[in-house]
């Protein structure tokens, strides 16, 4: 029974170098392309925050007492939010626990990358 457009799938050690070649080539001015637009959005939004508000502050200013504000009034987010930007931010923690059917199956995974499948 078909996968849908799995079956259709060609792995990369079945193309021919020119269509691995193009396919970078797309990849690269796409993924160029995304960066172009991120950085335009980045540079917009800090010239934004560097508007003068009404009271004379910029943006930005107003942003952080407003979230100052709701920080003092019990607001945890608001805190959270402070504490975070300004570098503070706690450390996750991840625990991780390897068994010996987890370290079978890394080995299988590995060995199948080892030989381009």
């Amino acid at each position: 029974m078909p996968r849908g457009n799995i079956d259709n799938l060609i792995s990369n050690p079945e193309r021919t170098p020119e269509e691995l070649s193009n396919m970078g080539k797309k990849g690269g001015a796409a993924s160029g392309k995304a960066r172009r637009e991120k950085k335009l959005f980045q540079n917009a939004v800090l010239a934004a925050l560097q508007a003068k508000g009404k009271s004379g502050n910029t943006l930005l200013e107003e942003i952080v007492a407003a979230q100052i504000k709701r920080a003092l009034k019990g607001d945890t987010r608001a805190f959270d939010s402070l504490r975070d930007t300004s570098g503070e931010k706690p450390t996750d923690k991840v625990e991780a626990s390897v068994t010996s059917e987890n370290k079978e199956l890394m080995r299988e995974y590995l060995d199948r990358i080892k030989k381009g499948k």
